[in-house]
């Protein structure tokens, strides 16, 4: 079974990502800030990262940079969430090195279809 990290400082969003992602049958854990997210990163090792935006203190986008600067987290894919449209996210999304970028509220199938497709990637199922 996959192991999905989801970070997110709004608890309704936590709750309900988990919600999605867990009935869809992946094993979920939380965080509720960007460098609590960093730090259970590097301690369970997750599959894939669902990484919110906007949080305070590290960022998803500063967290992303510092999960893909480091060898031994580089690989695992990260979906970053947010309210802005892709667009004007752009260079950030470039920048940060995530592999995914979805808007709120979720699209649920589209969430599903990501997590999917990026856990095929790196080989889990």
């Amino acid at each position: 079974m996959a192991r999905i990290l989801c970070v997110d400082d709004n608890d309704t969003n936590l709750y309900m990502i988990s919600a999605i992602i867990s009935r869809a049958g992946f094993e979920v854990s939380t965080a509720k800030d960007g460098e609590s997210g960093i730090a259970a990163i590097k301690a369970e090792r997750p599959d894939l990262i669902l990484m919110d935006v906007q949080m305070p203190g590290i960022d998803g986008f500063e967290a992303t940079r510092q999960i893909k600067a480091d060898p031994a987290t580089r690989d695992i894919p990260v979906i970053t969430l947010s309210a802005h449209e892709r667009e004007d996210k752009e260079q950030e999304i470039r920048d940060s090195g995530c592999d995914a970028y979805l808007t709120k509220p979720i699209d649920v199938q589209a969430l599903l279809i990501e997590t999917h497709r990026l856990l095929e990637a790196v080989g889990v199922s």
